[in-house]
């Protein structure tokens, strides 16, 4: 059987676990880490290049070609940074859509 005190620390350490998940996912920190990948990204790639190519591209199978070669042909950590900050912003845009349907229906009570 569990003591007391065994019972108490178990409860804690799963409080203290809620509670550094809840810092980490936060909106404010994932937009910071976002705001940080763009500005390492904007000063290791050309973004002014990347999309002049991009434009230069004749259709959607051209551009197309142009991501793939673009994703495929590039640094490996360019590659994590563009990956992290595409699933930050994914993220972030999916919580504040989430957020403005809560408080419409909220608001239509």
């Amino acid at each position: 059987m569990h003591t007391d005190h065994e019972l108490r620390g178990k409860i804690m350490r799963r409080i203290w676990a809620v509670y550094v998940l809840r810092k980490v996912t936060s909106p404010v920190l994932r937009l910071g880490l976002l705001g940080g990948a763009l500005l390492i990204l904007g000063q290791v790639i050309s973004v002014k290049d990347v999309f002049e190519n991009a434009i230069h591209t004749s259709g959607l199978s051209g551009f197309a070609r142009f991501l793939y070669s673009a994703f495929a042909t590039t640094e490996g950590s360019v590659l994590a940074l563009t990956l992290l900050a595409m699933a930050l912003a994914v993220w972030f845009i999916a919580d504040q859509v989430r957020n403005v349907a809560g408080s419409y229906n909220t608001q239509s009570i």
